[in-house]
């Protein structure tokens, strides 16, 4: 909007009516769409409903509208030039249609000569078979000869390694008799003595430690109050000897009046057993 001129001609005429509301208005303003005078109220387009401004906004959104879709024939189709002539596939035959008979003819005279090669096969392992059985002996050296090359890449462990497997073995069960084993708490570990106590006659067998410089003669009385068994009524009652601690591992019998751990050359260990049996007198 831009203000109108106001005539020179004089100081009464300055102004101009509004068009809308007929108001002088002394600075009246000129629409710049349909080019008519309006007060300072009615001046925007929107406060007159300027028609040229609506027509001039219609035409703006219409031209802002897309082009209608026209429809398209179908297109005719042009083959590269590429693509062979007879439509086929490269090495087959055209999309969608079956194998020629001849390929299924090849194909099933195929599979017929490999059902025959298999067949003929079977037929030979079926007489080697028979003749096998014909003929056991060199069925036997077969099997032999057979069995010798599956177990020629075997090799029996050495000496050193069944030295540590059966040492390995020891200290297992010297562990569990270490938990086991029953005596007196206040024994120090380095001087405990783990040991069995076996039962000639019952077979019972009992685990336990001791001070390693125990007499003899008193480690056979807890021998036998560990095993339950009377030694007075056990020697009363023998012939020819009497009862004695016997180590299983070297098969000698303990004497009576020393140390456990001198006994025998020092021969108790860890772990033996000591086995309460009757000790004849010419031992």
């Amino acid at each position: 909007m831009s203000p109108s001129t106001p005539p020179s001609d004089g100081l009464l005429q300055v102004g101009d009516h509004c068009n809308l509301c007929n108001d002088l208005d002394f600075l009246p303003f000129t629409c710049d769409d349909c080019g008519n005078v309006f007060c300072q109220k009615h001046r925007k387009p929107e406060t007159h409903s300027c028609s040229q401004k609506l027509k001039k906004q219609q035409q703006a959104k219409q031209a802002q509208k897309p082009a209608p879709m026209t429809a398209v024939g179908p297109t005719k189709y042009t083959r590269p030039a590429s693509a062979p002539a007879n439509g086929r596939r490269l090495g087959g035959s055209p999309a969608g249609t079956p194998p020629p008979a001849s390929t299924k003819s090849s194909q099933a005279t195929e599979k017929s000569n490999n059902n025959k090669a298999a067949l003929e096969k079977l037929k030979s392992l079926w007489g080697s078979n028979k003749s096998s059985n014909a003929a056991p002996s060199s069925s036997s050296s077969h099997a032999s000869s057979s069995g010798s090359t599956l177990f020629s890449g075997w090799k029996k462990p050495s000496l050193a390694a069944q030295l540590r497997t059966s040492r390995a073995q020891e200290l297992k069960l010297l562990n569990q008799l270490k938990k086991d084993a029953k005596g007196d708490a206040k024994i120090e570990l380095a001087h405990r003595r783990y040991l069995y106590f076996e039962s000639a006659v019952t077979g019972k067998k009992v685990p336990v430690y001791y001070r390693d410089d125990i007499i003899t003669g008193k480690l056979l009385d807890k021998a036998a109050d560990a095993l339950n068994l009377n030694l007075r009524t056990a020697n009363s009652s023998a012939v020819g000897g009497k009862m004695a601690l016997y180590l299983a591992r070297t098969q000698q019998f303990l004497p009576y009046n020393e140390k456990l751990s001198t006994a025998l050359g020092g021969a108790v260990k860890d772990g033996d057993t000591l086995v309460l049996k009757l000790k004849p007198d010419s031992a």
